[in-house]
């Protein structure tokens, strides 16, 4: 399993602040907060590491998403440690995995991913990531090896046809 370097590691870190910081901050229940965050054009800088150039703030993205999407009358809330470490697992899946952060949300949506919380908060996160992907039967595509195949079939081809 591949670690986190150290800009992934800080944007986790980061993410599971602001993940904490909407339990206060947020105009929404928990499970919404997290859905619009994760689909929210917005926040690719979070995903995409250019965040960590900005100077903007972690509660920025909140009241952004607040003025964006309107207040929620469902105010359930997870608590700040479940908010935390779902931001900083959402974001190591994402860098570990390649995958946007809309594709880890459909793997994982607020109500399935609050049940790991439980069972995977005192793992590494790389083996907690690693394991919510076994526990779906995620399989990351290996490109080497398919570009490897395709290489080998091209090669047999041009055998073929020089034989002829």
């Amino acid at each position: 399993m591949r670690k986190l370097d150290f800009n992934e590691f800080k944007m986790c870190q980061i993410l599971g602040r602001v993940f904490e910081k909407s339990v206060d901050l947020s105009n929404q229940s928990s499970p919404l907060f997290i859905r619009r965050f994760m689909t929210y054009d917005g926040a690719k800088p979070f995903f995409d590491k250019s965040y960590l150039a900005q100077s903007s703030n972690e509660e920025d993205i909140i009241l952004e998403l607040n003025g964006v999407y309107q207040a929620a009358s469902n105010r359930r809330l997870y608590s700040k440690e479940q908010m935390h470490w779902i931001g900083y697992v959402y974001g190591a899946l994402c860098f570990l995995y390649g995958c946007s952060p809309k594709e880890v949300y459909a793997l994982f949506p607020a109500q399935e991913i609050v049940k790991y919380h439980d069972i995977y908060h005192t793992f590494d996160i790389e083996e907690a990531a690693e394991r919510m992907m076994e526990n779906i039967g995620y399989e990351k595509k290996d490109y080497t090896r398919e570009g490897v195949k395709i290489l080998q079939r091209l090669v047999e081809e041009e055998r073929k046809t020089l034989r002829a």
